[in-house]
């Protein structure tokens, strides 16, 4: 994004940022560089995790995605809302919910599936371990303690559009 000089290029009508934003110590600071880079009334697609979900309402900080050491920011519709608002005046436009392994087709969705199997074995098996009282690590142990692990079938995510609203005069 540092290597983008949006006095350099054309604006852009959309952003698209799928499973990125969790990621980012800064969000605000970056949606601000993005928001540069888009034309007036362009879009920017956010798809992240859904702290207002019910799965994650039921598992909270125990949620399996809350265990990923990259994922450092978490978001829900307000919070996007105000980071949009924050980063230079966008506006939510729309919001919903998504269940995350299924914005692919085919072979897409067949991959995110087996890695959510893969990840409620590895869960069982973490259950298992700590019913054994065997020695985990902090936070296996929180996750063996949660009441759940992710589903296929929750809609845990969201995917947000947040408008950059049109000049006066353009």
């Amino acid at each position: 994004m540092e290597s983008i000089d949006p006095d350099a290029v054309e604006p852009f009508d959309a952003v698209v940022v799928f499973d990125v934003i969790e990621h980012l110590n800064e969000p605000v600071e970056t949606l601000r560089a993005l928001a540069r880079l888009l034309r007036s009334g362009g879009i920017m697609l956010i798809e992240t995790g859904d702290t207002d979900s019910p799965h994650f309402a039921r598992t909270g900080k125990l949620d399996p995605y809350c265990g990923l050491v990259e994922h450092v920011g978490f978001f829900n519709r307000r919070s996007m809302a105000e980071a949009g608002r924050r980063a230079a005046g966008l506006e939510l436009a729309h919001f919903e919910r998504s269940i995350h392994s299924q914005y692919g087709r085919g072979a897409i969705v067949l991959l995110g599936a087996a890695v959510f199997r893969a990840y409620n074995a590895a869960y069982w098996a973490l259950r298992g371990l700590r019913a054994l009282r065997v020695p985990l690590p902090r936070r296996a142990r929180d996750v063996a303690a949660g009441p759940c692990p992710r589903s296929t079938d929750a809609r845990n995510h969201f995917l947000a559009v947040l408008r950059k609203p049109p000049q006066a005069g353009g």
